[in-house]
């Protein structure tokens, strides 16, 4: 295609001048002659060389022309129109494509920039069907312009006409109808709308869920908190808000983390133990006369708790716990329904609980049955008295005492016997724990054998002298006391005496007694005759003068002083008539009167069948209902029945279930207090005494036995730091959820009164919150519920800006952008007051000219139904009237020009 010059009136083209001249000669030569003034040009070539040069210069003109037009246009080729040299074309400047509307000139250019010349292409073609029938409109004040932004959602802006924006939505409508009603608002309210001061909060009455909350905003203007209840209309809220004003003041601030412990007042005081959330879990059963009784038991439940196992009810337990001495511990077993089956005799505490337990559960499957009427002959393996003293929990037979409560051999016994062969004066209650049976009860065949007369109640009424190598033999010694104690006479001592005797061997001996009994001499050395050992008595008179002379020859009880301390007993022993000592009583008596009764109730039971007892045995024995005991080898309860039965059968029954769990069961420390979990359809959480009597109780129940374990769990882990408070008043609590902390205002009864909105990461956060709130709520204003208001603030990156909420605390409008103060901010925040005045609503639906003053100058865009600007004038425009003149042209041009490509 020719390059076309767009016209300054007709056109006249230098190759048309050529042709002419061609043929009007037949050679430029003779167009030309040489004179005597020089060259001459005949005219026709004068007239040629002109129009050479108006060539050359119009072409100049050109090329300046084209250097000084806007940037990107010199290199554009140049398509003629029909319509007097209209030209439309399309570059691509920068990577990114555009096109112009230029006569001669450019005059109207697009905005925006498509990434490729096809869509550059087809934007061109969409613009020349709509811009002739496109309407236009004069912009003289700020207007509100709403708009579909193309994606279904609608957007309001308020913009000067110069299309500077003033404000805009904060966020996208879903619908026209939703962005009118939000532009309504902002026209109406906005204009009267208050300016809240810098750094003040504000409430606000909001309605949600169809109920009406208060709000406290912040500074900024976000929630802060909000009224916990709802109220059916607005001045109930409003009303709320003056409570939570009195309820701030006086509140306290408390941090529960994990577990707290509240005392509580009604009529009587009482403790509870609550978690984070404010729940009770549980609460203490009976009431206290003053705060400090119900602290002390809460600080006891607590330092119990964290150290304490928990059990379960419905499941046997050993639970061991200690005495409230504080010397050792004792046991229970408590069967599957809460029934203390078996525990350690009362007032017999142990330094090994555990002990007792294990022997026990290990030897009480297969223990015999042995009842006990009036009184008995108990024939035992003889053990170590020395390694077991004091002890009430043993693990082997060995580890019980042979005597009995009470027994405590007396030095005088040993050292009558020591002068006799076949009387002993080694322990009465056993010599070597090597030869003692074990838990089970298995025999060694070293062991040596004791023998003792026990009541039903197990007083120990007489203990032999001496062991034997087996049980029969134990029996005849046995039989021996009976012959001999049948034929006894109690012997009192009034003053000192030499006795003589004569031991079974038929040798003689002697030895001298004080007037208490007490053994003061005897005899070295064995003698032949009652002679021999009278002369050997002489030699000792001097140390008993008046002494009588006392041949022994029938058996006797004979009672003797015991001193122990400053205390004085008496005791007494059964001697035969070779003076060979058989038995003796297991304790001392105040008085000889006492001794004397001792040895009649022996003389009653001589008769009393013999036991062999080789393992731990039951013993059954009745009071107003049946009991048993669990009596070790060497004499030792162990263990004894809990409440009793109604019959012997009752108790053998029962006895029956104890076997089958005793041996299993598990054993746990309970403390002087602990958590146990029990069923009653659903799961319940309990604090119990030492006693087994529940203290504290949950009132909640949990869904499963795992939920109520973990509640547990929790109590053990962190009551020991839980925090002991009163909640007298309101109280502002701390609460942390999955590491979110947030907070809530509640009353003394637990009522809350206000929340926070949004969590926190940490307490300092919350506490943060708090202050703030207490800081801000008592000065703030009240923002009218049907208005609206400015708001002042600083932005994260140091920049203020304003912003205009709803009295819900909704955000209505925004700035377009940030300024560097507050006075600036209030500056702009006035401006958008003004605007909103006498503002009009501009609803764009098609594609439109507006025409508009700038900076003094008229010029005119092309502006679209979502509100953008798809074309502008290039140039200013004097005034209105060269402004439409202009459009009309764009108008004019754009539907027929011709495009033009430029690479």
């Amino acid at each position: 295609m020719a390059c076309s010059s767009v016209g300054y009136g007709s056109s006249v083209t230098v190759a048309g001048i050529l042709e002419h001249a061609a043929t009007a000669s037949a050679g430029t030569l003779s167009w030309v002659s040489w004179s005597e003034r020089g060259l001459e040009l005949h005219p026709v070539v004068s007239a040629l060389l002109g129009l050479v040069v108006l060539g050359i210069v119009y072409s100049l003109v050109r090329f300046l022309r084209s250097q000084h037009e806007p940037a990107g246009d010199d290199a554009s080729p140049i398509l003629e129109t029909a319509d007097e040299g209209g030209h439309v074309d399309v570059r691509q400047v920068d990577g990114d494509w555009t096109w112009r509307v230029r006569r001669l000139e450019t005059v109207a250019r697009s905005v925006d920039r498509p990434d490729s010349q096809a869509e550059a292409t087809d934007r061109i073609e969409a613009l020349r069907d709509v811009v002739a029938d496109a309407g236009v409109r004069e912009l003289s004040e700020p207007a509100v312009r709403l708009s579909e932004t193309g994606d279904g959602t609608w957007r309001w802006t308020l913009a000067r006409p110069d299309g500077t924006i003033l404000a805009d939505a904060p966020r996208a409508f879903d619908d026209r109808e939703e962005a009118e009603s939000a532009v309504a608002f902002l026209t109406t309210r906005g204009p009267d709308a208050d300016a809240l001061e810098v750094g003040t909060g504000a409430f606000t009455v909001v309605r949600r869920g169809g109920r009406w909350h208060w709000r406290l905003l912040d500074a900024k203007r976000d929630p802060l908190a909000e009224s916990a209840a709802g109220y059916p209309n607005p001045e109930r809220a409003d009303a709320a808000i003056d409570r939570f004003l009195e309820a701030l003041e006086s509140a306290r601030v408390l941090c529960v983390d994990h577990v707290g412990v509240e005392l509580h007042a009604d009529d009587e005081w009482g403790w509870r133990l609550v978690d984070e959330d404010d729940e009770v879990l549980v609460d203490s059963v009976g009431g206290f006369e003053d705060r400090h009784a119900a602290e002390d038991e809460a600080d006891a439940v607590r330092e119990a708790l964290a150290t304490a196992d928990v059990t379960v009810a419905g499941e046997p337990t050993y639970e061991r716990f200690p005495v409230e001495s504080g010397d050792g511990g004792r046991w229970r077993l408590v069967d599957d329904t809460g029934r203390i089956v078996a525990h350690s005799p009362d007032g017999s505490p142990s330094d090994e609980p555990t002990r007792g337990i294990d022997s026990f559960a290990d030897t009480v499957g297969e223990a015999p049955v042995l009842e006990i009427d009036g009184a008995a002959y108990e024939v035992f393996p003889a053990m170590d008295l020395d390694s077991v003293s004091g002890s009430t929990a043993p693990t082997e037979a060995a580890a019980v005492r042979a005597d009995g409560e009470g027994a405590d051999a007396s030095s005088n016994g040993s050292q009558d016997g020591a002068q006799d062969e076949g009387d002993s004066s080694g322990p009465r209650d056993g010599s070597d724990s090597s030869e003692a049976t074990d838990s089970s009860g298995a025999t060694d065949d070293r062991r040596e054998w004791g023998w003792r007369l026990v009541s039903e109640d197990r007083t120990v009424l007489a203990l032999g002298i001496g062991l034997v190598s087996d049980p029969d033999a134990a029996e005849v010694a046995i039989d021996r006391v009976r012959e001999r104690a049948a034929a006894a006479e109690i012997v009192v001592p009034e003053e000192a005496a030499f006795r003589l005797y004569r031991t079974d061997s038929g040798e003689w001996r002697w030895r001298l007694l004080d007037e208490n009994g007490s053994l003061l001499a005897d005899s070295d050395a064995v003698h032949d005759s009652r002679g021999e050992a009278a002369e050997a008595m002489l030699t000792l008179t001097d140390r008993a003068t008046g002494a009588d002379v006392v041949e022994v020859d029938a058996p006797a009880f004979e009672l003797y002083a015991d001193k122990t301390g400053d205390e004085v007993g008496w005791r007494w022993r059964l001697v035969d008539d070779a003076g060979k000592h058989l038995a003796l009583g297991s304790r001392a008596h105040p008085t000889t009167a006492g001794a004397q009764e001792a040895v009649e109730r022996v003389c009653k039971d001589l008769e009393a069948s013999v036991h062999c007892v080789e393992r731990p045995f039951v013993q059954p024995y009745a009071t107003d209902v049946w009991h048993w005991r669990y009596v070790f080898p060497g004499g030792e309860v162990v263990a004894v029945d809990g409440d009793g039965y109604a019959t012997r059968d009752e108790l053998l029954d029962h006895l029956e279930e104890l076997r089958a769990v005793a041996g299993d069961a598990p054993v746990t420390d309970v403390g002087d207090y602990f958590l146990q979990l029990y069923d009653r359809g659903a799961w319940h959480v309990r604090v119990l005494e030492r006693d087994r009597e529940p203290v504290a109780d949950s009132s909640v129940p949990f869904l499963d036995q795992e939920s109520a374990r973990d509640v547990v769990d929790t109590i053990r882990e962190h009551v020991t730091d839980a925090p002991v408070f009163t909640v007298d008043g309101t109280a502002l609590r701390l609460e942390c959820d999955d590491g979110d902390w947030d907070w809530r205002l509640v009353t003394a009864g637990r009522k809350p009164v206000a929340a926070g909105i949004d969590g926190v990461e940490s307490e300092g956060a919350v506490r943060e919150v708090v202050d703030e709130v207490r800081r801000l709520a008592p000065l703030a204003d009240r923002i009218d519920r049907t208005g609206a208001s400015f708001v002042l603030e600083e932005t994260d990156d140091g920049g203020w800006r304003w912003r205009l909420l709803a009295a819900d605390g909704r955000v209505v409008a925004t700035p377009a952008d940030e300024v560097a103060s507050p006075d600036e901010a209030r500056e702009a925040l006035e401006t958008v007051r003004s605007a909103l005045e006498d503002t009009t609503v501009l609803t764009l639906e098609a594609t439109t000219f507006e025409l508009y003053v700038d900076d003094g100058d008229w010029r005119w865009r092309l502006v679209d139904e979502h509100d953008a600007t798809v074309l502008e004038s290039v140039r200013p425009f004097e005034g209105r009237t060269e402004a439409m003149a202009g459009l009309e042209e764009v108008r004019r041009i754009v539907p027929e020009g011709e495009l033009s490509i430029v690479d």
